[in-house]
């Protein structure tokens, strides 16, 4: 009886898998020497400075549309090449880390990549008005309501500038979960301090909207609340408040499971604590990646910095998932500026830190 052969790649593309893996594995690692200095001085620039410095947006052009997908997963596609937050930390390990992940899992990423991207997109059907409505300046506009950071923010041109201000850059796709029970934004977010031509910081950001509860149609569908742009537009703010946060604080320096919600799916992941707030975590993941994911409420209780719990409390304006719009945003107080140690899975999550943002309650590494 003949030994079943099982189907390889041919050695000249196996080959080039493994050269492009290794140049991309070097470039992040230069590239990582290289921009580490740099940035840790933008970073103290930015922690001095991130509540008094004026900042400013660079937003798209009137007419562009926001980017809307389904969340797909390629575990059954050949060759299992799945969704990647890039962890190269510059411009230039970040544009090598793309291009060499499309570039190894070309093979992979095939006719049957494409029909299940096709298909995880069909969640989108019943919201196609909206979608197609939405255009990308507008949810910034909207985000603005919403923006945490600093004494005044203006949104810019794409190709304006501002003089001393901070200057945030944002590339975000939004996903709709394949339950309809939660809205993602997977992010690149660069910070520019003024007219630099180079982002003085860059991070790849996916935040998790709070999950929906009973009627996911007629809650995306409500004509009067407009559910779709506002979470859009909050997802947007929340994507730049960590980003930011992330540039100002180590986190916890110990790494725990942290276990969260993303629709009506329970996930987990194995990351740094930032931040804790409002049935809220923040991470920074093992791939250099940030995210801001719904808690457990189990296990993690809506906790903001003086001890309260519930929207009062809150920083973020997310829509009710039970009903109308209700927007959470409270000012900030002395006692939500005070620092205090959270806990995620039982564990202490670090020591006492000032919070680089108000409403947080940050952990940072001890000095």
């Amino acid at each position: 009886m003949r030994a079943r052969k099982t189907k390889q790649l041919p050695p000249a593309r196996r080959l080039r898998g493994i050269v492009l893996s290794a140049a991309a594995t070097l470039a992040v690692t230069l590239a990582a020497a290289e921009t580490a200095p740099a940035e840790q001085a933008a970073s103290q620039r930015l922690q001095a400075t991130a509540a008094t410095r004026a900042w400013a947006w660079r937003g798209a052009a009137a007419e562009e549309s926001a980017v809307f997908h389904g969340v797909v997963s390629y575990d059954t596609a050949g060759g299992g090449a799945g969704a990647m937050l890039y962890p190269a930390p510059g411009p230039a390990g970040f544009l090598v880390a793309i291009l060499t992940h499309a570039a190894i899992n070309s093979g992979a990423r095939s006719a049957e990549a494409k029909r299940i991207e096709e298909a995880a997109d069909k969640v989108l059907v019943p919201l196609k008005d909206q979608v197609d409505r939405l255009r990308l300046r507008d949810l910034q506009q909207d985000a603005l309501a919403r923006w945490e950071i600093g004494t005044e923010v203006k949104l810019l041109g794409r190709d304006e500038n501002a003089d001393n201000a901070w200057i945030v850059e944002t590339q975000p796709v939004f996903l709709m979960t394949q339950d309809r029970r939660a809205l993602v934004v997977e992010a690149v977010v660069r910070l520019f301090d003024g007219a630099a031509k180079v982002p003085a910081i860059e991070r790849a950001v996916r935040v998790v909207s709070p999950p929906v509860k009973g009627d996911v149609d007629g809650y995306w569908l409500d004509p009067v609340n407009g559910r779709l742009a506002q979470t859009s537009a909050a997802l947007l703010a929340e994507a730049i408040r960590v980003a930011v946060l992330d540039a100002q604080v180590s986190g916890d320096s110990s790494q725990r499971t942290i276990r969260y919600v993303e629709g009506g799916a329970d996930k987990f992941e194995r990351a740094t604590l930032l931040s804790e707030r409002c049935e809220r975590v923040a991470l920074r993941t093992l791939r250099g990646g940030v995210m801001s994911v719904p808690a457990r409420p189990k296990l993690t209780p809506a906790v903001s910095v003086d001890g309260a719990a519930g929207p009062a409390a809150c920083g973020a304006a997310w829509p009710d998932v039970n009903g109308p719009v209700a927007v959470v945003n409270a000012p900030a107080t002395a006692a939500q500026t005070a620092a205090q140690t959270v806990a995620v899975d039982g564990a202490s999550a670090g020591q006492p830190a000032a919070a680089a943002v108000a409403g947080d309650s940050v952990v940072k590494t001890p000095q």
